[in-house]
């Protein structure tokens, strides 16, 4: 911030890589504190991280993965669209805790169903579509023993 040569080089330099999205998506992410991630117990790389805010479709009307969260409830999110998938089934001891709901996502990146926290964080992510390899252990770890 003090005048002189050398800080009114950086600030130019500054402006210059403020003008690259990637580097503004950084300073956001970070700024938010969603550069942060968490050792959740490994797997897929959005373990550990900040869910994205993905666009659904849920019972034919469209909404934000943030209105899903609002209840602050454990969300296990089945993106193949089927209440009756194996993701489902395999939380089926948990429902008294968490809140399974089927959904669809134009995201080509995200994964067939993701486990997340209250806080908005990925405690799971299913690697192939009907694939609940490691949910379980999840479920327990973070939400208790099954009923």
């Amino acid at each position: 911030m003090a005048p002189g040569a050398e800080v009114t080089a950086r600030r130019e330099a500054l402006a210059v890589r403020l003008r690259e999205p990637e580097f503004r998506r950084e300073i956001a992410a970070g700024l938010a504190g969603a550069d942060t991630a968490y050792d959740l117990g490994g797997g897929h790389p959005l373990v550990g991280r900040l869910v994205p805010d993905l666009r659904l479709v849920v019972g034919g009307r469209r909404t934000r993965l943030a209105a899903l969260l609002r209840d602050a409830r454990p969300l296990l999110l089945d993106l193949t669209g089927e209440a009756a998938a194996p993701h489902a089934g395999a939380a089926a001891p948990w429902r008294d805790r968490v809140t399974v709901v089927a959904a669809r996502s134009h995201d080509r990146n995200a994964p067939p169903a993701l486990l997340i926290r209250p806080d908005g964080y990925v405690a799971w992510a299913a690697s192939a579509p009907g694939d609940p390899a490691g949910l379980p252990e999840a479920l327990t770890r973070w939400f208790g023993a099954p009923r």
